[in-house]
């Protein structure tokens, strides 16, 4: 079967980590554990999206918008979060910028995770679909849809504390 092919070149977010290496920059204990739980939903939604396209799963491609409506969500924290830190001094401008850049490059792959598996449901109906009018119809109409994104949220809440 079709599989999907990852790039090894290096990455925007690995020059990041250069950067932050490069000038000594440390994210908070916090910060490092919002990133671990966006990473781990990160790894889920490649790996759905992966086994969903290896194998023409338009089921499993269905697991897909709910996980990355969370991401989104953990982006919009995570910013939060982190204005809410720098407040309190307890961070860097310089640390939020690179923090910024590194969940915004991570929501636009689960972006495209969503594109994919989108495309596959669409092929799955065997009828021309339009992707968004879809996408926007199961967010408001499916129940599982629903419940598979509060099983997601529960999943990858972030901790109470942040400051």
């Amino acid at each position: 079967g079709l599989s999907i092919c990852w790039p090894s070149q290096p990455s925007d977010s690995e020059g990041k980590a250069n950067e932050m290496k490069d000038k000594g920059v440390v994210f908070s204990d916090y910060a490092k554990d919002e990133l671990n739980i966006m990473l781990a939903a990160l790894d889920e939604i490649l790996t759905i999206t992966d086994k969903s396209f290896a194998n023409s799963d338009y089921k499993q491609a269905s697991l897909v918008e709910p996980l990355e409506e969370v991401i989104d969500s953990l982006r919009d924290q995570i910013k939060y979060r982190h204005t809410k830190r720098l407040q309190n001094n307890l961070c860097s401008i310089e640390n939020g910028f690179i923090l910024s850049d590194i969940i915004t490059n991570l929501e636009r792959v689960s972006a495209h995770c969503s594109n994919i598996a989108g495309c596959l449901i669409e092929i799955g109906q065997k009828e021309k679909l339009d992707l968004h009018s879809y996408l926007h119809d199961i967010k408001q109409d499916d129940e599982s849809y629903a419940e598979m994104e509060k099983l997601y949220k529960q999943k990858y809440a972030l901790a109470e504390k942040y400051i």
